[in-house]
């Protein structure tokens, strides 16, 4: 015979259903973090600088947005990034990877491009001598001013000077 509902231990299906919903909760928050769902793979790809590359950005495979990076991390005189692709995909021994402006105002993504023989397991590292960092608008003006400098003005001056020796810039020729 069943028990009617005021008959029921009622602490022991709180605790129940409490568990149910905090395990539900949980599930949903993490669930790309499973081993069942999650299905790609996790790479490693050593930088010189970060270059405002931030963890959630896309990574970008042959042209298709096919992950994300996980975390940023200082390891030694490098920037570590841990990034994760979601679809299976060989990446070969001689892969490179690079941080690149993704959109007007900014943002960055990784891209990689899949290059060489054989095939990088997951948690294999992209070495810094195949990643390249972005060339950013700080850079491109110390470059510059580097540059600037080491111009030599009084020489240019006298080579558009059309008072020098020799030269018949300037002067009207006319016909006889």
């Amino acid at each position: 015979m069943r028990s009617g509902y005021r008959e029921r231990d009622h602490r022991r299906i709180a605790v129940i259903g409490t568990a149910v919903i905090l395990s539900v909760v949980l599930a949903s928050m993490g669930i790309r973090s499973l081993p069942i769902v999650a299905g790609g793979a996790s790479y490693n790809a050593l930088f010189v600088d970060a270059g405002g590359l931030k963890t959630g950005d896309r990574v970008v495979v042959s042209g298709v947005a096919l992950g994300s990076v996980s975390t940023i991390a200082i390891s030694g005189a490098a920037v570590k990034v841990n990034f994760t692709i979601e679809s299976p995909m060989r990446l070969g021994l001689e892969t490179t990877a690079q941080i690149a402006t993704a959109t007007v105002l900014g943002a960055k993504e990784l891209r990689v491009v899949p290059r060489g023989d054989g095939s990088m397991a997951g948690g294999d590292t992209i070495g810094i001598d195949r990643t390249l960092a972005p060339y950013d608008l700080t850079d491109a003006l110390g470059d510059f001013a580097t540059t600037s400098d080491d111009i030599d003005t009084d020489r240019i001056i006298l080579v558009r000077s059309p008072r020098r020796p020799g030269c018949d810039a300037g002067r009207r020729r006319t016909s006889v």
